[in-house]
């Protein structure tokens, strides 16, 4: 740390080597912070269970200040940067870490959809001050602002043409990941679970990367949150599929992927209106354009759905 603050005193705008030190400079923030972190954690569970805590004592909370202003000072001076993709990933990582989750999306979105969303750090900050207070610990939906909110327009994706700031970043995936995490835990606006499901077809388009599985669970889960049931169970029966070919990998998800593939099939009303359908529960088990009855696992839906009906 001491080496690369003296280089960057002295060499404040010498590229390649300027941003480089501050990307390293900001990793190494980042350990060093963290592991205070660590051990002042260690130190409250401890006086936790002997009993020592003091009544107005909280848990210690994670503070990457200098990592931050550090990758926002090298975005912002160096948008060309050749691991400005590994910048905005880790600043999103970061700002997410400490409760900035608003921040932390445009970050991630300016990795992956550069040509739509531009994350500028002073611009965000400007924007914030005028609208009153600090940014909530949890956003509220007021900072949501990807969804239409038109009564007549009806979703529309927002993230359809996205082109990423380097073809081939290794950040890209789980940067999608995060994005639709914001949306299905953080966005109550009314298009946030589409918004959600866009993000997360972006995670099903290549099964060779470690956020496909993940990405056929929560696509799955947001049709089922939006009662969109045969989405869902397109892709709870693919999850299935990928994790027995894959004994690794799914497998966690595989028990409640069947579980909820029976409540696709409990429910008796699919089109919203509140009322039962006239289509039965059994009748859409049997069919086999929504419910596959060839799989080695067709029969652990069948008994799951006799467990939920008893």
């Amino acid at each position: 740390i001491q080496y690369f603050e003296e280089f960057l005193k002295k060499y404040p705008d010498d590229l390649p080597y300027t941003p480089d030190a501050m990307f390293r400079l900001a990793e190494l923030y980042y350990d060093v912070s963290y592991i205070e972190f660590l051990e002042k954690n260690a130190k409250y569970n401890e006086a936790y269970e002997k009993g020592t805590l003091g009544p107005d004592e909280e848990p210690p909370v994670k503070e990457f200040d200098r990592t931050i202003a550090l990758f926002r000072d090298l975005i912002r001076r160096y948008p060309g940067y050749a691991n400005a993709d590994g910048a905005y990933y880790l600043l999103g990582y970061c700002l997410n870490d400490t409760g900035k989750e608003e921040e932390a999306r445009l970050a991630w979105l300016n990795l992956v959809c550069e040509n739509k969303y531009k994350y500028d750090p002073v611009a965000f900050e400007e924007a914030k001050g005028k609208g009153g207070p600090e940014q909530p610990a949890r956003p509220s939906a007021s900072l949501v602002t990807s969804a239409p909110e038109a009564p007549d327009a009806g979703f529309v994706d927002p993230f359809a043409g996205c082109t990423p700031i380097k073809g081939d970043s290794r950040f890209f995936f789980e940067a999608w990941w995060m994005i639709g995490e914001y949306h299905f835990v953080y966005d109550t606006s009314r298009y946030g679970v589409e918004t959600a499901i866009a993000a997360y077809k972006k995670l099903v388009e290549d099964p060779s990367h470690r956020f496909y599985d993940r990405g056929l669970y929560k696509l799955a889960w947001s049709y089922f949150k939006v009662d969109m049931f045969p989405e869902s169970i397109g892709m709870f029966s693919q999850l299935v599929d990928y994790s027995d070919a894959h004994a690794t990998k799914g497998a966690g998800m595989r028990p409640e992927a069947i579980l909820y593939l029976a409540f696709c099939f409990y429910s008796d009303d699919w089109n919203g209106d509140q009322t039962p359908d006239p289509v039965p529960p059994f009748s859409r088990l049997k069919d086999p354009n929504l419910m596959p009855q060839d799989r080695k696992w067709t029969r652990e839906v069948y008994a799951r759905l006799g467990d939920i009906f008893f």
